[in-house]
């Protein structure tokens, strides 16, 4: 046959089958190009088997034709880069870029890409410097560094890890459960302690913070309620130790720091002990040794418009009842009032299994008391010397004047005068004892009399000091209403 000697229209359509041709007897140099178009091909009439491996080229394809997967070849695959792709290998990863169509835009070095469009790219807020990435910063110190808050809204554990230099992983899972509670646990089987340190690279304790701020640490609680306790320290080991549920320090130096400083709308400190044997316990015990100055175990201290103790105490229940107990001398600055009194010391003729008790000498008026006895000379006289203050503390004088020995008569024949007074008997060489009482006018007495009798104030009207002596109820007593608010709040 001729070049292009026979022609579709010279050849009815269906005619010649596949059995009609000898294998590669049809070559494109004996087929006119565009001469067989798609109608003179049956469906699927063209198989791999009839077309030799390599013979369609790149130029058999025409520009606008797409090859949809690649997934399925097989053997090498070659991309050829046009005029508008670069195709640049690396090592395991192929990089292709394209300058017309496609994705672009334009970036800041060190910035991961976001999307600003659905081809085009920009900055995102991450940033990479050095090994480092930066969250809305550009100078990150840290693997992850974040500028801003962090918001955590699932109810899923969110897992930190960390390799340490022993077998296994050791971390932190933090345990977010909506906005009620938040909560650290331990990730792995790591042969490590349980410590949490903020402030501090290695805690020493499971929860250890350090800090040059104000507060360590800062709680808060609105409940309202006796048993709300904003802080609750307790020991629950068992044993003969002194464990101590709160311990407090401060001491930058000497003369200063408060180990401890509570301030309540009721009490400030509460000290509480419910023992179950009969030892020694201490409600509150304050304790200062050393040093050369004034030391002071417990300071009690109150001031107000109203009625204020600086130290209050109360002792009821017991064999024997102590409001207060001193060990040692008592100073009174002020005024004393007191029910009744006396002294109390070991029996002089039985110490070791009695005691003996005198009581006081009681007076309306703040009276001194001086005594002693004198003998009169020769002509019946004695002259009696106080002491130089005498007449700068006492005035009114009383005297008393007794003679021993022998009936005699004795007088005052010189009262008080320049810190001296005169004693004269019908007879001579008479032993007299002599008492003379004055009323206080010193300073100090002349500003805080004592009143002889004062009406009852406020809630103490009706009530009595010692309502048993009158056989009253304790709810009588002016001092229970102490034990009423106490009983109020659930203290015992």
């Amino acid at each position: 046959l001729q070049n292009n000697s026979v022609t579709s229209d010279k050849i009815s359509d269906g005619t010649i089958g596949t059995n009609d041709l000898a294998n590669n007897s049809v070559t494109s140099a004996k087929v006119a190009d565009g001469t067989i178009v798609t109608a003179d091909l049956g469906d699927n009439s063209v198989t791999s088997g009839k077309i030799v491996d390599g013979t369609i080229t790149a130029t058999d394809i025409g520009n606008t034709q797409v090859v949809k997967s690649i997934n399925s070849l097989k053997d090498n695959v070659n991309l050829v880069a046009g005029s508008n792709i670069t195709i640049t290998p690396s090592g395991q990863n192929l990089t292709i870029s394209s300058t017309s169509g496609g994705i672009g835009g334009s970036g800041t070095s060190n910035y991961l890409p976001l999307f600003s469009g659905s081809t085009t790219l920009g900055n995102s807020i991450v940033y990479q410097n050095s090994g480092n990435i930066g969250i809305n910063a550009t100078d990150p110190t840290e693997r992850l560094d974040v500028l801003g808050d962090i918001e955590f809204g699932t109810t899923t554990p969110i897992k930190l890890k960390n390799k340490v230099g022993v077998s296994g992983w050791w971390g932190l899972t933090l345990n977010i459960a909506g906005t009620d509670h938040f909560s650290f646990d331990r990730l792995g089987t790591a042969t490590i302690s349980n410590k949490l340190g903020i402030g501090v690279n290695e805690p020493q304790y499971p929860l250890h913070i350090s800090t040059n701020k104000k507060y360590a640490g800062y709680f808060t609680s609105d409940s309202i309620s006796y048993n709300t306790h904003v802080i609750h320290s307790e020991f629950t080991g068992t044993g003969n130790q002194d464990a101590v549920g709160v311990y407090g320090k401060s001491r930058p130096n000497d003369y200063y720091g408060i180990g401890g400083q509570f301030e309540g709308g009721y009490m400030g400190v509460a000290g509480r002990v419910y023992p179950t044997s009969s030892n020694y316990y201490y409600g509150v015990s304050g304790f200062v040794s050393g040093g050369s100055g004034t030391n002071y175990g417990i300071m009690g201290e109150a001031g107000g418009s109203g009625i204020n103790y600086g130290v209050y105490g109360r002792a009821t229940g017991g064999t024997t009842n102590w409001a207060g107990y001193f060990s040692g001398n008592v100073n009174v600055t002020g005024t004393l009032s007191k029910g009744g009194g006396s002294f109390k010391i070991d029996h002089p003729l039985d110490p070791q299994n009695k005691y003996l008790y005198h009581s006081f000498v009681e007076s309306p008026d703040m009276k001194n008391i001086y005594d002693g006895t004198v003998i009169t000379d020769a002509s019946g006289y004695a002259t009696v010397t106080l002491p130089d203050w005498f007449e700068a503390l006492n005035k009114d004088f009383r005297y008393q004047l007794t003679v021993i020995g022998d009936f005699a008569q004795a007088i005052i024949s010189q009262k008080i005068q320049n810190n001296q007074f005169t004693i004269r008997t019908d007879k001579p060489n008479v032993e007299v004892s002599w008492q003379v009482t004055g009323i206080r006018k010193d300073a100090f007495a002349e500003k805080y009399r004592i009143p002889v009798e004062e009406y009852k104030k406020g809630d103490d009207i009706g009530k009595y000091l010692h309502p048993e002596a009158f056989g009253l109820p304790e709810t009588m007593g002016i001092d229970y209403k102490h034990i009423k608010a106490d009983k109020e709040r659930g203290i015992k």
